[in-house]
């Protein structure tokens, strides 16, 4: 459903952000992406892009062979996306990924997860499907209701 395509975009753009491809970060806030190594190094690739651009890059050998101890998706195929990313983006506008109908944004407590109240301007802004916003956290010694898993939140 576009709802849970639109939430893994969201988790794909924290790779660029903080993850393991945020040697791309500066190339604009609204990218999203993947890394992938395989055991042994002997495959690296990096998926990413935007609404409007997506590039995929694969490293390896047609045999299977290492690509070197220190070798990763970050360190041999990342840079080579970023090269054709710098060029290619010129020619596209630099929009972020619209948010289907289904899909609320709500402003939730990173220590907790549960939903701040509003106003307070306290939290990260997240995305939601709707009708899965955490409860808003409740005063010590009140019942929170029924708990529900992570996995239903976020999917």
């Amino acid at each position: 459903p576009p709802e849970t395509a639109f939430l893994t975009i969201r988790l794909m753009q924290e790779v660029l952000r903080s993850g393991t491809a945020v040697s791309a970060k500066g190339l604009s806030p609204n990218l999203a992406g993947k890394t992938g190594t395989t055991n042994e190094n002997t495959d690296a690739w990096f998926i990413g892009g935007s609404p409007d651009l997506m590039a995929g890059v694969w490293v390896g050998f047609d045999t299977p062979a290492s690509l070197g101890d220190r070798q990763s998706a970050a360190t041999v195929a990342l840079p080579i996306w970023m090269h054709f990313m710098r060029k290619a983006m010129a020619f596209f506008p630099d929009r972020e990924f619209p948010p289907p109908a289904g899909v609320t944004f709500a402003r939730v407590d990173p220590a907790t997860g549960k939903a701040v109240p509003q106003g307070s301007g306290e939290g990260l802004v997240l995305p939601f499907k709707l009708g899965t916003v955490p409860e808003i956290a409740t005063p010590a010694g009140k019942p929170a209701g029924p708990r529900r898993g992570v996995s239903d939140d976020l999917l």
